[in-house]
């Protein structure tokens, strides 16, 4: 997917906002000529850290630590045969769950029917509660969620895992390029 943005929600959920419902987007996938469907939360996501990397790789074992610390990993893609297909609104529930916490958007991108979004929600110690990555095209939507304790280098490292596709939006400090961006599996091989 060309300039391939994710929703990245790294959010330790708080008493008065439960956890987002995925289900009010996942009615796009009705319309769409692909879907990526990516949850992965307590047991499954510790099973899915098992499949990062080889024993004994530093990196892998870095990533494995990093991913126990994390409460859920979601993953919505879809790509669509024609313009017109899915619009804002349909987004607009995830939007406001995210306005309704204490998130604070950190990078947004418009470029002529493309719109690039990240969120972050603030966390103790060098941590952020939340990342949040919106990538709108005219015929693709990615939103990426991930609940946890993680770094800003944390969400550098889960890029290109896990179905993440690869968040070069935070390498290059928001800069759009139009780089098609891979998605690599649970292995962190490419898929593409």
């Amino acid at each position: 997917m060309r300039n391939l943005w994710i929703v990245l929600a790294v959010a330790a959920p708080l008493a008065a906002q439960q956890g987002f419902d995925f289900k009010s987007l996942d009615k796009l996938g009705a319309q769409a000529k692909e879907t990526t469907n990516v949850t992965l939360e307590g047991p499954t996501l510790q099973l899915a850290a098992n499949f990062l990397g080889a024993d004994g790789d530093s990196d892998a074992a870095s990533l494995k630590e990093m991913v126990s610390k994390l409460k859920g990993v979601y993953v919505r893609a879809w790509e669509f045969d024609k313009d017109g297909m899915y619009s804002m609104a349909d987004v607009e529930p995830f939007r406001a769950y995210i306005r309704a916490g204490q998130w604070t958007r950190v990078v947004e991108v418009k470029q002529e029917k493309e719109i690039s979004e990240v969120y972050l929600k603030a966390g103790a110690a060098q941590q952020f509660g939340g990342v949040a990555v919106i990538d709108a095209e005219p015929r693709e939507l990615t939103i990426v969620y991930i609940e946890g304790n993680i770094s800003i280098a944390d969400v550098g490292k889960l890029s290109g895992t896990l179905d993440i596709p690869d968040l070069d939006v935070l390498k290059r400090g928001g800069a759009a390029s139009g780089a098609k961006g891979g998605k690599s599996n649970a292995n962190g091989k490419n898929d593409e």
